[in-house]
C-alpha cells in the first residue's frame, strides 16, 4: 500500500518538482495557447467556421465529432458549413477526410443532412473514391452508398446503369 502511495507521488517524466516540493508542469508556449485559444465573443457558426480554416486537426476533428450536435435542427448552420467542409475537403489531413467521411455517413443515416446537399456530397464522395488511401476508401463508399437514395429521380437517370441497379 505504501509503494502505491509513493508511486502516486513520484513525478512522470514530463513533470518536475520546484524549490518547494510541488509538483510543477512544463511551461506551455505563448504561441501554443494563442494556437489553440478561440475568441469567446463568436457565434457557433464563426466558431466552426475558423476551427475548419485552422490548420489543427485536433480543432478540425471537434467539428466532425460533434456535427450530429451542430447541425441538427439547423438548416442554415448547414447551408454556411457543409460549402465550407466540401470545398476544404481535398486539403485536410487523410485522418480528417476518413473522419468528413464518417460524419457524412452519420448525418445521411440519421436524416440529419439536408437532402438539397445530396448532389454535392455526391460529387464529394466520387471525388474521395478516387483517392488511394484505403481508409479514405473505406469511409466514403458508404458516404456513397448511403446518399444515392437521397439523389432526385432526375438526378438518378444520370447515373449508370449499374448504379441506378444498386439503389
Amino acid at each position: 500500500m505504501v509503494e502505491k502511495l509513493v508511486a502516486a507521488r513520484m513525478p512522470k517524466k514530463d513533470q518536475k518538482i520546484d524549490e518547494h516540493g510541488e509538483f510543477s508542469l512544463p511551461q506551455i508556449p505563448e504561441e501554443e495557447i494563442h494556437r489553440l485559444t478561440i475568441a469567446e465573443d463568436l457565434t457557433e457558426c464563426e466558431r466552426i467556421k475558423l476551427l475548419l480554416n485552422k490548420k489543427d486537426p485536433l480543432q478540425q476533428s471537434y467539428v466532425f465529432l460533434n456535427a450530429s450536435n451542430i447541425f441538427k435542427d439547423d438548416l442554415q448552420m448547414q447551408q454556411e458549413i457543409i460549402p465550407l467542409i466540401l470545398n476544404k475537403l481535398s486539403s485536410y489531413s487523410e485522418d480528417i477526410q476518413v473522419e468528413a467521411g464518417r460524419t457524412f455517413q452519420a448525418l445521411i443515416i440519421g436524416k440529419i443532412l439536408n437532402v438539397s446537399f445530396a448532389e454535392e456530397v455526391f460529387t464529394a464522395a466520387k471525388f474521395m473514391l478516387t483517392q488511394w488511401s484505403k481508409s479514405i476508401l473505406e469511409a466514403w463508399i458508404h458516404v456513397y452508398a448511403s446518399v444515392l437514395p437521397l439523389l432526385q429521380t432526375s438526378q438518378q437517370d444520370r447515373l449508370p446503369e449499374t448504379v441506378q441497379m444498386a439503389i
